[in-house]
């Protein structure tokens, strides 16, 4: 849980509400806590507006995990680039790289406000083929499907 750097370290996932507005299908959360989706090196998308809680149960679904004994790791999307851009320019990217990929769960919270430039492009490339088959990514946006550039 400590390596993880959970956002809300608090979202316990027996606490998940399944009432409120964001429309959380009870059965279907309860799935994927059992972690199937990361065993099977699966990814998982939460959108919804601003506000209905997915950076919450993206956390709980971390907690879960972490209690089964796998490696999480939460990252919010903008200090992630801004993070790799400095690793970059010091030469921490391949150590930064490494822990990003081997992770068996990565979050990336808070996905798609901005357009990505060409080297943030390139770095989410990598990650992302680096886990392919590899690790599973959870990501979480405010932005419908249908608007992602």
């Amino acid at each position: 849980m400590r390596t993880a750097r959970l956002h809300h370290v608090g979202a316990a996932p027996e606490d998940a509400d399944c009432k409120t507005r964001r429309e959380l299908d009870k059965a279907l959360f309860q799935q994927l806590l059992t972690g199937k989706w990361i065993r099977d090196k699966r990814n998982l998308m939460i959108t919804g507006p601003c506000g209905v809680g997915k950076t919450w149960l993206a956390c709980a679904l971390a907690q879960a995990a972490c209690r089964e004994g796998v490696t999480v790791l939460y990252k919010r999307v903008p200090r992630l680039f801004d993070e790799l851009e400095i690793a970059h320019a010091d030469g921490r990217f391949p150590r930064l790289f490494r822990s990003l990929t081997k992770t068996q769960l990565l979050i990336l919270d808070d996905w798609g406000p901005d357009r990505l430039n060409a080297n943030q492009r390139r770095d989410l490339m990598e990650i992302v083929e680096d886990r392919y088959g590899a690790g599973s990514i959870l990501i979480t946006s405010q932005l419908p499907l249908k608007t992602w550039h």
